[in-house]
C-alpha cells in the first residue's frame, strides 16, 4: 500500500474565513478524506509561520498555507531559509488575496484544496534583501506602504478591503518623496518618488 502523503497545514486562525474552529477542522478533514496525513498548526504571532516551517517542514511532503498574503510570505521565507525544494500549496483566506488572484487561485477553500490535491504546480520567482529577508508578493516603499501593517485585523474581518482604504486615507498628510537610485537590466533610474515597488503580482492592495 502506498504511503500517505504528509501535509504540514499552517493556518492563520484570525484570517476572516478561518475565524471559527469548525472551519479550520473542516479544511483539515478535506485532506484527510483524500488520503493525506495532516499536521495542522495555527500561527500565534507575527513571524510564527516561518518558525513553524523551520521546525516541521522536513517531516512532511508538502506545506499548505491557509491565510492571507502575509502568512504565505512567512511560509515561503521559512522554506527559503531551509534551502530545500518542498512544494507549497496556498489556500487564500485573507482580505484581498492579491497574490492568489495573480495565480488564478480560487478563494473558495474547498476548490483551492482540490487544486492542491490535483498536484498542479507553478514555479515562482522569489525576491530577497541581502539574502536574509524574502518576498514572494511585493516589496515597496513610500505612500500607503505601511497601511497593510497598521490596518486592524478586526476591521479587515468586518469590512474587508474597505478597511485598507479607510486606513490609507489617514496616511495622506504624511506622504513625501524619497530620492531613489535603481539599477536594473543595465539601466540606472534616479529621481524622487512617492512610491516604488518590486512586485511579483498583477495587482497591489486589491
Amino acid at each position: 500500500m502506498k504511503d500517505k502523503k504528509r501535509i504540514l497545514l499552517i493556518i492563520n486562525p484570525i484570517a476572516g474565513k478561518l475565524s471559527t474552529k469548525a472551519s479550520r477542522f473542516r479544511m483539515a478533514e478535506l485532506f484527510r478524506k483524500n488520503g493525506y496525513e495532516v499536521d495542522m498548526k495555527s500561527t500565534k504571532a507575527k513571524g510564527h509561520a516561518t518558525q513553524l516551517v523551520l521546525e516541521h517542514a522536513l517531516d512532511n511532503d508538502i506545506i499548505v498555507c491557509c491565510g492571507g498574503d502575509g502568512t504565505l510570505n512567512e511560509v515561503i521565507s521559512g522554506v527559503m531559509q531551509l534551502g530545500v525544494q518542498i512544494p507549497v500549496g496556498y489556500i487564500p483566506a485573507g482580505t484581498t488575496n492579491d497574490f492568489a488572484t495573480s495565480l488564478n487561485l480560487s478563494s473558495q477553500i474547498e476548490v483551492a484544496a482540490q487544486t492542491i490535491m490535483a498536484g498542479h504546480k507553478k514555479t515562482l520567482d522569489i525576491g530577497s534583501f541581502n539574502d536574509k529577508r524574502y518576498f514572494n508578493y511585493i516589496a515597496s516603499f513610500g505612500a500607503f506602504t505601511g497601511t497593510s501593517y497598521s490596518t486592524p485585523q478586526s476591521s479587515k474581518n468586518m469590512i474587508g478591503h474597505l478597511a485598507y482604504v479607510l486606513e490609507g486615507v489617514k496616511d495622506i498628510p504624511s506622504i513625501h518623496p524619497y530620492h531613489v537610485r535603481v539599477e536594473a537590466n543595465g539601466e540606472v533610474y534616479e529621481d524622487d518618488y512617492v512610491f516604488g515597488a518590486v512586485s511579483n503580482s498583477t495587482s497591489i492592495g486589491g
